[in-house]
This record gives structure tokens, sequence and C-alpha cells, in this order.
């Protein structure tokens, strides 16, 4: 029996876009022979080399934006129902994110980080098995996510375009010093206060609901995990802490006694 979504049609040429560049980043490595950044800035097929680097980060974006058009598409099902798509396109934002990212794409980081945040906007008013609260805790991880993966998807397309100007095998001091220098620093810090701001929304999930957390304790604990992954990946001890603190603070509340105020 067919399905009745898009996500099929909108997420394989995300998937097959995504794997293929990159791929490509370590096979256009063979026409490139120096060995030092100095070679590599006077071997004649550079250029050539990160046209197709380019080329490749825009059909990306394209399939990126194609993607964000499924989702919108089947916004209605995914307000109707809690289980399998909204997985399936979480899993597709999440894994998109990092393939714009290897694929040196902002753009693409920022659709697939927006068709995260996006689960949540569509899912406000959804049906969800545990009700108002399992829902909304669980719209809290997605927004957490988005922030997170957008912050980590941006810099390390500094990082990767690094890599295509210095070699995959140049040592990660020069290419964070080169990654800077094209305004990593620069852009990395503001988004890191987005994915901070967008991390507290566990928290302030948690305290909506901590009058009838002990209905939907496993929930509110698992998804504490959401800034803990991204602030370990982030290197943020910020955002470690809050999904510590709301990891506590979630298993203090769902712990208390209903009848107390």
């Amino acid at each position: 029996m067919a399905r009745p979504d898009s996500f099929l049609r909108s997420v394989a040429p995300l998937a097959l876009t995504g794997v293929l560049a990159a791929v490509a980043t370590y096979a256009l490595e063979v026409l490139l022979t120096g060995e030092s950044p100095a070679d590599r800035a006077a071997d004649p097929d550079l250029g050539l080399v990160l046209a197709l680097h380019r080329a490749g980060a825009v059909v990306v974006s394209l399939a990126a934006l194609w993607f964000l058009r499924g989702l919108w598409s089947d916004r209605q099902l995914l307000r109707g129902r809690d289980d399998r798509l909204t997985g399936e396109y979480l899993a597709a934002g999440l894994l998109g994110t990092l393939f714009s990212a290897l694929a040196g794409t902002p753009v693409g980081v920022a659709v697939c980080s927006l068709a995260v945040l996006l689960l949540a906007v569509v899912r406000r008013d959804a049906a969800d098995p545990e009700g108002p609260p399992g829902r909304d805790l669980r719209n809290a991880a997605f927004v957490a996510l988005a922030g997170g993966m957008l912050h980590l998807g941006v810099v390390e397309t500094f990082d990767v375009w690094a890599q295509w100007r210095l070699g995959l095998s140049e040592a990660e001091e020069l290419r964070a010093a080169y990654a800077d220098s094209l305004g990593a620093d620069v852009v990395g810090r503001p988004l890191l206060v987005v994915a901070t701001v967008a991390a507290l929304a566990v928290p302030a999930a948690i305290v909506r609901h901590r009058n009838v957390l002990h209905h939907v304790r496993f929930t509110a604990l698992a998804v504490c995990a959401s800034p803990v992954a991204v602030g370990a990946m982030a290197g943020s001890t910020v955002l470690v802490g809050i999904g510590v603190g709301s990891f506590l603070l979630a298993l203090a509340l769902s712990w208390r006694s209903p009848y107390s105020t």
C-alpha cells in the first residue's frame, strides 16, 4: 500500500545529494597532488576542485529546500499523529544538517535546522499519546536540537571550507585559524547564543507541566538529553549544564507528590 505522505519523495534527493557531496569531498582530492597548502595553492586544478565543491553545495541546498517543502506539505499528517512520520522527519532533518555541513553549505544547514524547528511549530496542537505534557516536552527537545544543530552545522561548514583550501590532512590548528579568518568565530558566537536560548525550552517545558510531570516522567527525563548532546558536541559547558540541570529538575518534580502545590 502506498504511503500517504511526501516523506520518501522529499528526503530521497537530500540523502542522495548529501552522500554524493560528502564522498566527493574525499574523491576530488586525487586531482590535487600537493601536500602542503602552498603546493595546493599553486596547483592548476585547485580552481576546478573548488568549483565542483561549490556546485555540490548548491545542489545540496536545493535538495534541502525540497525536503522542507515536503515536510510542510505533510503538516496535517504530523499534527494528526506522533509516531513514525514525526520520527522520520526528525531523523532526516538531523542527518540533512550533517550532510549539508559536510557539503559545505550553511544554507542547507539552516534549512534542515529550520525543518526540525518546524516540527515543533506544526505539532503545537498535535495529538500525542501522553497528551499536552508529552507533546510540549518533545517539541521543546526539537527546539533545542534545531538551535544546537544550526550552531554546530554552520561552524562545521567553515572547517569544511578550510579543508577544501588547505587539504584534508592539514593540521587542525591551521584549519581553525583559516576558518576564523573566514569569520567562523564571528558567526559562531551569536549562533551559540541562539543554541543556548533554544535549549532553555526544555527546562521551560518541564516547569510548565510540573504538576503533572509524574505522568510523563520518562519523557521529561529523556528530552534533557537534547541540550546535553549538542553541548557536548559544541564543547559548551553552558549547554551541558542546562541539560544536566533540566534532568535534575525533572527528576525532582516527577517524584514530587501529585497533590503538592
